[in-house]
Order: structure tokens, then sequence, then C-alpha cells
């Protein structure tokens, strides 16, 4: 196992704590159901054009490791600058920031697992059970330190682990590596403005296209194909449910008289079980339909936590029941899904987190309107039905017998 597996550990650690903390922290600041709905918006808004900018620039760039880099020292400053605000708008922007920039730590990580000398699949069975185990830590981190301490301190304490690990990258990768960064990382400094004037996206059917930098120009190559184009489409309506609910899911807790720091341990128990079950999902058979298989397993989950919001089961028993399923599920969804991409066409592994950015874009961003006016209960009944037209969906498509193709 490579030194640098181990940046994993606080990558996953900061945004465990902050997957929980922004929601509570714009709680805190005064914003409602629609703002919560948009913390998940801006969020996945940064992962979705960190995924299409970092996505295709890992695959493409030969020295890989500067993309941790690039993530530790935006963490360090967007996270400073967190601490300092005290304002819904400015705490938005940041959370777009964060997201953006923790794009080019996952892409960087599986750019260098595709390279020949790692077994693809079980590589990232192994990077996402530390993965796994540290958002543990990180859950574990928040509980604790939201029994003693204010929002503020936490998140000055994220900052500190920011800045140790970005101090320590040396250690992790290397001296003549470091020293390649720093370079590329000068004659780099300003992609990020052109990246921001030149961004966007030209769509045309059957094939989509996708402007891209190679190496400091930008220019369209079309990257998804018209039968792929269906596969990512089932992503998208995945991840439309997933935003429907967990981008309300603490905020439905926080409602339910829950204080922070039993937040922080419910949460805990789908995290240890997705760690635990990462590694048993990577040598897992028949991808695709285990991956449906667990499309239908969340159908009932869902379903479970829209009865709970309707006041017809009692909560704390079946929020407990939800994680241990969630926990499960998550790691054979995740997974199988990228295996079957890295399967499919692995240069088109950023446009499937696109899709699915997008699809968790507009759920979250649907879930403030529907809470409000509906109510949690309405917002999770929903998302379970959503859920389950996706895995009629998938059944449907007639990709199981090509996606049984050599191991990557």
């Amino acid at each position: 196992m490579e030194r640098w597996f181990f940046l994993m550990i606080p990558y996953k650690v900061i945004l465990s704590i902050l997957s929980i903390l922004l929601v509570i922290l714009v709680l805190e600041l005064g914003g409602n159901a629609f703002w919560v709905g948009l913390v998940g918006t801006f969020s996945t808004l940064g992962t979705m054009l960190g995924s299409l900018y970092f996505g295709k620039k890992a695959f493409q760039t030969f020295f890989k490791f500067k993309f941790f880099f690039y993530t530790f020292l935006g963490f360090t400053i967007f996270l400073f600058l967190l601490y300092l605000v005290k304002n819904l708008i400015l705490t938005l922007l940041l959370t777009f920031l964060i997201w953006f920039i923790q794009s080019s730590f996952f892409f960087g990580a599986y750019a260098l697992i595709s390279e020949k000398k790692y077994k693809a699949k079980e590589t990232m069975g192994k990077l996402e059970k530390i993965g796994g185990f540290a958002w543990v830590g990180g859950i574990f981190v928040g509980f604790c330190l939201s029994s003693f301490f204010t929002l503020q301190t936490i998140l000055f304490t994220l900052f500190l682990i920011s800045l140790i690990s970005f101090l320590l990258l040396p250690f992790f990768l290397s001296e003549r590596i470091i020293d390649e960064i720093t370079k590329e990382f000068l004659k780099e400094i300003g992609i990020l403005e052109e990246f921001l004037t030149k961004f966007k996206i030209f769509l045309r059917i059957p094939h989509l296209h996708t402007l891209i930098s190679h190496p400091y120009n930008f220019k369209f190559v079309e990257i998804v194909s018209s039968k792929h184009l269906k596969f990512h489409f089932g992503f998208f309506l995945v991840f439309i449910a997933i935003g429907l609910v967990f981008s309300q899911y603490v905020n439905f807790m926080k409602t339910s008289g829950l204080n922070t720091n039993l937040i922080f341990l419910i949460t805990l128990i789908s995290s240890i079980l997705s760690a635990i079950f990462y590694e048993i999902a990577a040598h897992s058979k028949n991808e695709y339909d285990t991956f449906r298989k667990n499309l239908l397993l969340r159908t009932f989950i869902f379903l479970l936590l829209s009865l709970c919001a309707f006041n017809i089961i009692p909560l704390v028993p079946t929020l407990i029941t939800f994680e241990i399923m969630i926990g499960i599920t998550w790691a054979y969804l995740y997974i199988n899904s990228y295996y079957l991409i890295l399967k499919l066409a692995k240069h088109e592994i950023g446009f499937k987190s696109f899709f699915e950015n997008l699809g968790y874009i507009l759920g979250s961003f649907l879930s403030g309107i529907i809470v409000l006016n509906f109510g949690f209960h309405f917002n999770f009944l929903t998302a379970s039905i959503l859920i389950f037209l996706t895995f009629i969906y998938f059944s449907l498509l007639k990709y199981r017998s090509k996606l049984h193709v050599e191991k990557v």
C-alpha cells in the first residue's frame, strides 16, 4: 500500500465533519429548509464543475500527484475564510469553493488507480476502505467536538487539520514530487481565472461535448457517446432522489429535536458500515445486477423515512435502521457504479460525476421547496417513488450483455 493512500484520512475527516456542520451552521445563521437545500445545491455544483474540470485533466496529466497539493492548499484557505464569515451568502460561496477543490483529490487518486500497475477494482476497494474508516473517524471527532465546543471552534479545528496535512505533504509524497508540484503550480497559477472565464458546455445530439484544457488552451472534444448517455441519465435520476433525501436529512433530525452531537452519533452508524462494506463490495460479482438490487433496497429505505416523518413509526429506531441500510447499500452502489464506468469508458468517469452532481443539485433545490410547502414526509416519499422508477429504468436498459468485459 503506497503512502499517498493515507492522504485519504485528513481529506475524508474534513469532508465528513463539513457534511453535517454546514447544514447546522446555516440553520444557526438563520436559514430555513430552502437555505439548507441551497447548501446541497452549492456543494454539489462545486463538485460538478470540479468533476468536469479535474475529471478530464487528471487523466490527461502525466504528473497526477499535484492534485493532492491543490486540494489541501484550497482546504486551508477556504476553511480559514469559513471560520471568519458570519453571512449566509458568503457561507454558500465558500461551500461551493471547498467542494470544487475537493474534486481535485478524488480524480487525482482515481487517475493514479487507473494506471496499469494497479488492479483497479481491488485498489478502489482498499482506498475507499481507508476513506470509509477516515469518514467514520471524522464523524466521531465531530461528535466529540460538538459535545464540548462551539461550531466556530470546530471550524477552526478543521482549518488546523488541513494546514497540518498540507505541511506534511512531503512526508506522504517525496521531496522530488513536492519540487515538481511547486513548479507545476507556479506554471498554472492563472489557470482558474482562465477556466472561469472560458468554461461553458456545448450540447449537440447525438453526441455530448464539453470544454476542456489541453494543456492550457480550451477546445471542444467529444467525451460521451449517445449509447452511454442513457447510462449517465440513469445516474442523474438516482442522484435526484439522493439529493431530495440527504440535503434535508440533518435538517429533519434537527427539527425532530435531536441535538448536534446526537446527530453526529447517529450518522456514525452508516459511516462505519460503509467503511466495512467497501472492500466486500469490491469483490462482488455481476456488478450491474448488484447495483440494481441496491437501488431497490433504497426504495424501501426512503419509504421507511417517509413513514417516520408521517409519525407512523418511532423516530430513533427508524433512524438507526435507516443508517444501517444506507451504510451497506452505499458501499455497493458506489463501488459497482464506478467500476462499471471504468469498464465501459474510463475517460467518462468525470462525466458520470457531472450527471450525478447535476441530479443532486436538482434534488437539493427541489427538497427545500417541497419541505417548505408539503413537509418532510412528502419529500422522502417522492424520493422513494423516484428511485423505484430508476430501478425499473436500469432494468429496462439493455446493458447487461455489454458490461461483462475484461477486468480493468
